[in-house]
């Protein structure tokens, strides 16, 4: 079965189906230093996002750690979901030039031993890691969308709702909306959601970085 996953993430699923427990994203990135950054963060996400990956704190580091979570047929075969084939594109060959043998396993089956169990050293959160993991959130949306320093489409977002509905919504407000949404998906459901938990934390430091934007011409005013 021919699939349209990039090389990008077709290496980070062979690399993945290697290792005896878990890597961090460093770990992943060292292991690709010809990819190109952005694009390696993107891929990372589009393969937690449609569950061909998962993710927790490695417990003897803190740091936000990545196991392939793929079902495993009784031969071995990998049955990684449909919807990782379609979450994206056509390849993006170019984005990863240096990797001479990522294009070798489109139309192979990926296979991973039954016996490795890659979530013993998972931890429960913790305060550091949380933080770490909403940064790395803001560092995957902006690959995706905006620019390298972060999720940025916010204040666009803001005025073309100001304009539609004729309200005076401040980029802030529009963060803290976001930030409430998480906090109820986080809380609504049973069991811990992750993700919830690290995009509420990332939307509540990009609500106070607007902020402090909002309040400087008022400040400097002042002291004027």
């Amino acid at each position: 079965m021919r699939t349209n996953l990039s090389p990008i993430a077709q290496h980070l699923i062979l690399i993945l189906n290697e290792c005896v427990t878990c890597m961090t994203a460093k770990q992943l990135r060292a292991k690709l230093p010809d990819a190109d950054e952005m694009t390696f963060y993107k891929e990372l996400q589009m393969l937690v996002s449609t569950e061909v990956f998962r993710r927790g704190l490695e417990t003897k580091s803190g740091e936000l750690a990545y196991w392939l979570t793929a079902n495993v047929r009784p031969n071995g075969v990998a049955d990684v979901p449909a919807k990782a084939w379609t979450e994206r594109g056509e390849p993006t060959m170019a984005d990863v030039a240096g990797i001479r043998t990522a294009g070798d396993h489109c139309v192979q089956p990926i296979r991973v031993s039954v016996e490795n169990d890659n979530r013993r050293r998972v931890a429960l959160p913790s305060a550091p890691g949380l933080l770490a993991a909403a940064e790395e959130h803001m560092r995957d949306r902006a690959a995706q969308y905006d620019k390298p320093e972060g999720e940025r489409s916010m204040g666009t977002t803001v005025i073309a709702f100001n304009a539609i509905t004729g309200r005076n919504l401040a980029e802030a407000e529009g963060w803290l909306l976001l930030q409430l949404l998480k906090d109820v998906r986080l809380f609504q459901r049973p069991g811990y959601h992750a993700d919830s938990a690290e995009d509420c934390i990332a939307y509540a430091a990009l609500k106070a970085e607007a902020k402090g934007r909002e309040t400087a011409p008022a400040k400097e005013a002042n002291h004027a």
